[in-house]
């Protein structure tokens, strides 16, 4: 099966656009986030700044069920849910719920979509499609690709990437895994600031770790 590179680069450049304009959204400025960080910070000093207990003691996490993408996550605040068309033929639209915690500038993102059935049977279309992805996403997040890894799921397969990159002319830290399940394929995403990603590792982790499928 030849796969058109069009399709994960469309996933790709979808999700990067849905990222800038969720981040957008947050209505701060990076020095209003770093001002607005600090000020919490110094109104809280049981327990350090930047530490993980920090950080999960001021937000509330709650478990997202999402029935139409058919599966449940973890996520803080409230989601946003949104649809993006696109117009390559072989991609359907793409479909997000998103998270932000304004204070921090940290983005998490689920986004799913269709993908051609017979790419399931077809073990190298599969490694075509995360190779474009890949590329794409380190293309579209105008990024420097720091760590890769095969991962999967309920014997499904699928990519993870950590990627140093660029939105709206600000560095940010992409965290990112891409599973395809059947003819579905999931894009599970958490961007942060990168002067803040060394304190959100393990809650990055915790966030993708608890997506699943229905």
């Amino acid at each position: 099966m030849n796969l058109s590179p069009s399709l994960s680069q469309s996933l790709s450049q979808s999700l990067t656009i849905a990222i800038a304009t969720t981040l957008l959204w947050s209505g701060l400025t990076p020095s209003a986030r770093s001002e607005t960080i600090q000020a919490e910070a110094s109104s809280s000093s049981s327990v350090p700044f930047d530490s993980m207990a920090y950080w999960q003691q001021r937000t509330v996490w709650r478990t997202v069920e999402v029935p139409t993408g058919g599966f449940s996550i973890l996520m803080p605040e409230q989601p946003r849910y949104f649809t993006q068309g696109s117009s390559d033929a072989p991609l359907e639209e793409q479909n997000f719920v998103t998270a932000i915690e304004s204070s921090y500038g940290a983005l998490y993102m689920v986004g799913w979509s269709g993908a051609p059935r017979a790419i399931a049977w077809d073990t190298a279309a599969q490694a075509e499609l995360f190779e474009d992805e890949r590329q794409a996403l380190i293309h579209n997040f105008d990024g420097e690709l720091l760590q890769a890894e095969d991962v999967e799921i309920r014997g499904n397969p699928g990519k993870g990437y950590k990627l140093l990159g660029q939105v709206d002319g600000e560095p940010y830290v992409m965290t990112h895994r891409s599973y395809l399940m059947g003819d579905r394929l999931y894009q599970i995403t958490v961007v942060v600031p990168a002067s803040r990603a060394p304190g959100f590792v393990g809650m990055a982790e915790g966030f993708i770790q608890s997506f699943q499928p229905l």
